[in-house]
């Protein structure tokens, strides 16, 4: 099969966890594929800003799937080619819930991310997401705008605990995801990488089954499943490696670039 479309996660997958470098192995994989006219295309959860710089280091000029799939955005002409909000009302339920267990939390819109003053949280935004956030006490009540994610940030048994109660209580309502260790991700019900891979693929006039996709966490699950070609990293959860068609190295060892070579060139 002759792929036509590269989807990348990029945390645990192009970007080891605990680092924020891709390997120039790696970046000279991506740049050969893209050179042959295969279209590169972010998939990632962080912030349209932030997906925007990592694009730019691997020289790819395209759409960006961001905010776990609530975002498609195009990175040089601006153009919105999907998004999903969540509702106020949702979002504010959603805030007061982890208020109550005490969490710190943002709250992402396009273009900005508002967060409470805490410390921990302004570091992960500035250092991970490489935003500046606007400082704010008080995001439930001045909340007017739909937010396009949310963020939420603590110890791992405490967000799983989180996580598990916004799925008993409000799972019809919110898509709740995962991309890096402590991080817990809220978007749109109705949205996630993979309703956003195939929205962009039709767009492009590109068939699924033509589309290779690389991921290694929750939230690239459903990314993998629609694929032509869901390829896990070794460092992957277990549950994404069930879903893949096929393993790759871990993101340490340069797991994209061996996905490239072996499947896609």
């Amino acid at each position: 099969m002759q792929y036509e479309l590269l989807a990348l996660d990029v945390d645990g997958t192009l970007v080891p966890i605990g680092t924020e470098s891709i390997s120039e192995i790696v970046k000279k994989s991506i740049k050969e594929v893209a050179a042959q006219g295969i279209t590169v295309v972010l998939a990632t959860g962080r912030s349209f800003r932030s997906a925007s710089q990592i694009a730019c280091s691997l020289g790819v000029d395209n759409y960006l799937i961001t905010s776990n799939g609530a975002l498609v955005q195009h990175m040089s002409n601006g153009e919105v080619l999907y998004q999903k909000n969540i509702p106020v009302n949702i979002a504010k339920e959603v805030l007061v819930a982890a208020r109550k267990r005490g969490l710190t939390f943002d709250v992402v819109y396009p273009g900005h991310s508002v967060v409470d003053n805490d410390p921990d949280l302004i570091k992960f935004l500035r250092e991970v997401e490489g935003v500046e956030p606007i400082i704010c006490g008080d995001l439930e009540c001045s909340m007017k705008e739909e937010p396009i994610k949310l963020h939420f940030l603590g110890e791992q048994e405490e967000i799983m605990q989180f996580q598990a109660e916004l799925i008993a209580s409000l799972g019809d309502k919110i898509n709740v995801t995962s991309s890096y260790p402590r991080l817990l991700e809220v978007v749109n019900k109705e949205t996630n990488k993979g309703v956003a891979l195939a929205k962009l693929a039709e767009e492009l006039n590109i068939s699924m089954d033509k589309t290779m996709a690389i991921g290694d966490g929750n939230n690239d699950l459903e990314m993998l499943l629609v694929a032509g070609l869901g390829v896990a990293m070794g460092n992957a959860f277990g549950a994404v490696k069930e879903v893949a068609d096929v393993i790759t190295h871990t993101a340490e060892d340069d797991g994209v670039a061996y996905a490239i070579e072996k499947w896609l060139k």
